[in-house]
């Protein structure tokens, strides 16, 4: 099984599902180059990261997440209008954060446990694409 599953079926929302908890280094550059690729499509998009699945994130990890934040700044901040990341479990929120030591996070970056509130963020983020396009 991937770790992933990157749904792009309802561009520019970007569905990411985090698949099982443990993932390797090699797992994790993966998903980093999927999202790599998005930034070659040249249009905004939002992401949607469901981590509920999501155990310990090894420190290697974290440090490539945040070598991916300050490398590809410039792409973040030009394509992706925000992200979402539903967690379940605060051990794995924290983490999260612990990347920003690393590196700032890129622009609007919302953690939540909450469904309903991820859902309605994302839609936030779309409406700011749909805005943006329509001017």
């Amino acid at each position: 099984m991937d770790y992933i599953t990157l749904d792009k079926s309802k561009f520019p929302l970007v569905q990411v599902t985090f698949n099982f908890g443990n993932p390797t280094l090699n797992d994790y550059m993966l998903f980093l180059e999927g999202q790599i690729k998005l930034f070659s499509m040249k249009k905004p998009f939002a992401l949607y990261l469901d981590a509920r699945k999501v155990g310990y994130l090894s420190s290697d990890i974290r440090i490539a997440q945040g070598k991916f934040f300050k490398d590809y700044k410039i792409e973040l901040n030009a394509y992706c209008v925000g992200a979402v990341i539903l967690v379940n479990s605060p051990f794995v929120s924290m983490m999260l954060n612990s990347i920003s030591v690393i590196e700032n996070l890129p622009k609007d970056m919302y953690t939540t446990f909450n469904e309903a509130e991820a859902l309605n963020k994302i839609e936030e983020f779309l409406s700011k694409i749909k805005v943006a396009s329509s001017s």
